[in-house]
């Protein structure tokens, strides 16, 4: 732990918050159980799940009709069957094994010691289940975007007999039968190579990632969408590696603001014949291509084209058989119609394809609020699914056949961001929401539609799973949290709270965190983690203790003795368009107005909030903004610290869907800058960069500091990317605690 390597009990004087401190950054068993990934089942709405310590597995079986949870196999029948097969008794007291894959009713293959089994039910028998093809899918090294390359899956066709990949530039096939592979393309080189669509960031646990992890595959495996990326004219960045023996660098392709962009080009591969086939599009310079999917007969291919700027996108459907494309949909906003992170990285296009192909459903911000429409495949308009002063965040599952369509919306006009699962009839416009309580609800829908789990929880209110019919109906209550050692800790659940931003009108949410020997007479320094941007919300609003340092960090610096607050000010996303719009051609305009707003009221609001002792933090674009705080608002934030701060706006092509092109809108640019204005900084600043980040925007931050003799700080995380990860995260940790307990604290807070 950063506690016991770097010796924070040299900095933090009092024990106990030490203590508190290290349990949250380590969370483990403060909270267990009440969060459920169902395994759905063959008969499509039941499901399995495992719980219980390493040592004593259970696996139980939910009914998808009546709700009864029970356990799944017996427990000393399963291990008994094991021993007589292995011939030998079995370590722990569960089961030997933590997951299975259902073979079919009552049969199923598990993994115990690196060989696998087979179990038949009802008599609890196992034997080995013999050689199999490989038929997991290995990793190959995917670039996208500004990305160093990073491993990705291959991806399996729908029939099974290949596995896709990219290797030196070319798509490569490979066979889970022998292994053997085979070359679709071969005229690709890593400066104009081929790619497909294959998941950069895994959503795990978040059912979401089941429709946005898209198959570039046809339904019948004839064909593959694939684009070739001419990337000759974009220039490099030079990550160097400090660590190793000989001096060695890497060039990163990076596509600055306005300046040249990779060049795609859309093809369909005919895999039988290795003819791959480009799309008649024209010009595709500065134009982003985000596939969609396949319609289910395999005629087309659906993918959507942005501008760059985002000002435009039009959803497109490529004829594999002559590389004909015509244009289903096209929509046009002033400012952006999406926001640019959650398209070419997640691949969420907005669209939906229904599964018969007739039609689609197309999510739109057109009326002010991002709302369901369903066109036919041809393009026509058919109808507004949804409407009304709330945003939906995503379609989740369409059931053709019964008319429905489920997604999920921050559907409580008196609570903005929670989330609820809802559905719509395809023939009518009444929406039906169907999870009964407030909070976040993560839902998983059944294959056969029948039934979902949800899982909700509150920062203030623990997780909970159920199980509920497709109507809203509750079937069954199937785990609760047990808090015991949080509570043990005598920890205080987070509070949410309101204010007004800057404008004194628009209502602004956040989130605050107290110390668990909180004093409500004492006075308390306030630390504001900030993101700001427009990609993101920063409110933690579910009871995650944290998956990240990031995310603990808000729990752990409380118990410090610290308030510790997160809040979405005006220009983030989830709420209308006009709420997010505010953040263009205005980026670094309104955020800290508003942010220091919110702590001005807040601290008239609750007298243990020193107004004199303020701090602020943020990683990338929130490391950009704790800088931009320290600038503007230098009366109210005293210390901060930067990590990984994304300081440089003509840097990359980040900032122009909400700022526009520099050539057009140069004042944008130079406002959102930071090097000029440092010198208004008389705060504590700390400025954390790894040097496989884009560390030479850091040092131009540094020099302006320099230059305009600002006192700063400044970490070095050699060989850290964008994401601290390990010994890298544990020092930075360490040296934010270390600034703020210097800077910010005094031995009046100590009793």
């Amino acid at each position: 732990m950063a506690g016991d390597r770097y010796k924070l009990s040299e900095i933090v004087r009092d024990g106990s918050r030490l203590s508190r401190f290290e349990r949250f950054m380590e969370p483990g068993d403060l909270a267990v159980g009440g969060r459920i990934v169902p395994n759905w089942m063959h008969d499509g709405r039941s499901f399995w799940y495992a719980g219980g310590a390493p040592q004593n597995t259970l696996i139980f079986r939910v009914d998808g009709v009546d709700g009864h949870v029970a356990p799944l196999f017996d427990v000393a029948k399963t291990r008994q069957a094991l021993a007589t097969t292995l011939a030998r008794d079995l370590p722990g007291q569960g089961l030997p094994f933590g997951s299975v894959v259902e073979l079919k009713p009552g049969t199923y293959r598990f993994s115990f010691e690196g060989s696998d089994y087979v179990l038949s039910m009802p008599g609890h028998t196992i034997e080995p289940a013999g050689t199999r093809p490989a038929e997991k899918p290995r990793s190959f090294l995917r670039t996208k975007w500004q990305m160093a390359p990073r491993p990705v899956d291959e991806v399996q066709s729908a029939d099974r007999r290949w596995f896709a990949s990219v290797r030196d530039g070319n798509v490569m096939l490979r066979a889970p039968a022998d292994n053997s592979d085979v070359a679709l393309t071969t005229d690709g080189t890593p400066e104009f190579g081929w790619d497909i669509e294959a998941p950069l960031f895994p959503l795990v646990g978040d059912p979401r990632g089941e429709h946005l992890a898209l198959n570039p595959w046809s339904p019948q495996g004839a064909w593959l969408f694939a684009i070739k990326f001419d990337r000759r004219a974009v220039p490099v960045f030079p990550l160097i590696h400090y660590l190793k023996p000989e001096p060695d660098f890497a060039l990163l392709k990076v596509q600055r603001a306005g300046g040249a962009m990779d060049i795609a080009h859309p093809h369909v591969i005919d895999v039988l014949r290795k003819e791959a086939r480009p799309l008649e599009l024209g010009s595709t310079e500065d134009r982003f291509f985000i596939l969609i999917g396949w319609l289910p007969d395999g005629s087309e291919v659906l993918f959507a084209r942005y501008a760059r700027d985002f000002k435009n996108v039009d959803v497109l459907a490529g004829n594999p058989v002559d590389g004909t494309v015509r244009t289903v949909i096209s929509e046009t906003a002033t400012t952006f119609v999406a926001h640019q992170y959650e398209v070419i990285y997640f691949n969420d296009t907005h669209a939906t394809i229904l599964p018969d192909g007739s039609g689609l459903i197309w999510r739109s911000a057109r009326s002010g609020w991002n709302h369901l429409y369903l066109y036919g495949i041809d393009g026509q308009l058919k109808r507004a699914l949804t409407k009304g002063e709330f945003p939906v965040i995503d379609v989740v599952a369409v059931d053709q056949e019964s008319g429905w369509i489920y997604f999920t919306a921050h559907h409580d006009q008196k609570r903005p961001y929670d989330t609820h699962l809802c559905r719509v009839n395809i023939a009518a416009d009444q929406i039906e929401r169907l999870t009964p309580l407030d909070g976040q609800n993560l839902v998983s829908i059944s294959p056969s539609m029948k039934t979902f789990t949800v899982v909700n929880s509150r920062p203030d209110r623990p997780f909970r799973t159920d199980l509920h019919a497709s109507d809203g109906t509750h079937l069954a209550a199937v785990q609760r949290a047990d808090v015991t050692e949080l509570e043990a800790l005598g920890y205080g659940m987070p509070e949410e709270f309101t204010v007004l931003a800057a404008d004194g009108k628009t209502e602004l949410w956040g989130v605050m965190y107290k110390p668990a020997d909180f004093v409500p007479g004492r006075k308390y320094p306030l630390i504001d983690h900030i993101y700001g941007g427009p990609q993101l919300t920063m409110a933690t609003r579910d009871f995650d203790l944290g998956v990240t340092s990031r995310k603990r960090l808000d729990r752990a610096l409380a118990q410090l003795g610290y308030v510790v607050i997160s809040l979405d000010a005006r220009g983030t996303p989830e709420r209308s368009k006009a709420f997010q719009d505010v953040v263009y051609g205005n980026l670094g305009r309104n955020e800290i107005p508003d942010h220091a707003a919110a702590i001005r009221q807040l601290a008239e609001r609750h007298a243990f909030i020193d107004p004199d002792r303020i701090g602020v933090w943020g990683h990338s674009l929130g490391g950009y903004f704790c800088v931009r705080a320290m600038m503007q608002a230098p009366d109210i934030f005293r210390v901060g610290v930067a990590a990984a701060p994304a300081t440089d706006t003509r840097s990359s092509f980040f900032g122009e869907p909400y700022l526009g092109l520099p050539g057009r809108a140069g004042a944008a640019y130079d406002y959102a800058d930071l090097y000029p204005y440092v010198r208004a900084i008389t705060g504590k600043l700390l400025i954390a960069i790894g040097t496989s980040d884009p560390f030479l925007n850091a040092m131009k931050l540094v020099h302006s500091l320099i230059e305009a003799g600002v006192e700063h700080e400044f970490v070095v995380l050699p060989g850290a990317e964008h994401t601290f990860r390990d010994r890298n995260d544990e020092y930075f940790v360490h040296k934010l605690v270390a600034h703020f307990e210097r800077h910010l604290h005094s031995s009046a807070d100590i009793p």
